[in-house]
């Protein structure tokens, strides 16, 4: 989360959402590879930590879809 607030100073929020994809699609692959493997509390921590990411994608969304607005107000 402290990259993602990181990002937020610097505004620049399409490569905090790229950041962010890449990190779920990492965590994604390693709780698949625990799941065959029947690591389940390793997996339950990746699973965590997916949950983590993606509360932390709304809030880019979010940011993105509101700088959007707030231009299309300024036209």
């Amino acid at each position: 989360m402290e990259r993602l607030y990181e990002y937020f100073r610097n505004k620049n929020l399409e490569e905090a959402l790229l950041n962010q994809l890449k990190e779920l699609s990492k965590h994604a692959n390693t709780a698949i590879l625990y799941l065959r493997e029947a690591k389940y509390d390793n997996l339950y921590c990746e699973l965590f930590i997916i949950e983590a990411i993606a509360r932390s994608l709304r809030m880019v969304f979010d940011a993105i879809a509101s700088s959007i607005e707030k231009t299309r107000k300024s036209k």
